[in-house]
């Protein structure tokens, strides 16, 4: 008895071993990640992942604080701006909805100030109250924290 598949077989999947032009050249988040600071975008390679990248902010930060946040930069070599979060449960809330938001609001607005920035790792911290805060009352904060952190670090290296 011969059995037959009830499916077609799947054409044209991608094995995880990319070969082809895009894996040759490298991917366009390698590019940005290589310096090129022009897209509005929020690859990987922007954000600080490891405890390590985030130990070197806290060793030597320049401080920005006000009621809502508390901002850490500390310069790096890589020719781009990076963020870290530190959006704790009792600063904002039990439930993840509620500090996935502000992880949100946080990478939306950097996403949009990162092109201004110079090269910095910054670490965003949230104070105790920020949940009470409008939408309006957040991105303001955080656009005066970008504006400090370039009066602090210094302006936009060249690319």
């Amino acid at each position: 008895m011969d059995f037959v598949l009830a499916w077609p077989a799947r054409v044209g999947v991608r094995s995880l071993n990319a070969v082809g032009p895009k894996a040759a050249t490298g991917s366009v988040r390698n590019s940005y990640c290589s310096g090129v600071t022009t897209s509005h975008s929020f690859p990987k390679c922007v954000s600080l992942r490891r405890p390590a990248q985030f130990s070197r902010v806290f060793e030597k930060p320049k401080r920005t604080s006000d009621g809502l946040f508390t901002v850490l930069a500390r310069r790096n070599e890589l020719g781009f701006p990076r963020l870290g979060l530190a959006i704790s449960k009792k600063s904002v809330g039990k439930t993840n909805v509620k500090r996935n938001r502000f992880r949100r609001v946080v990478r939306e607005s950097f996403r949009l100030s990162q092109h201004e920035l110079p090269n910095v790792d910054v670490v965003v911290m949230a104070k105790q109250g920020v949940q009470k805060a409008s939408s309006q009352e957040l991105q303001q904060s955080l656009n005066n924290h970008w504006r400090s952190i370039v009066r602090l670090c210094g302006p936009l290296s060249s690319h």
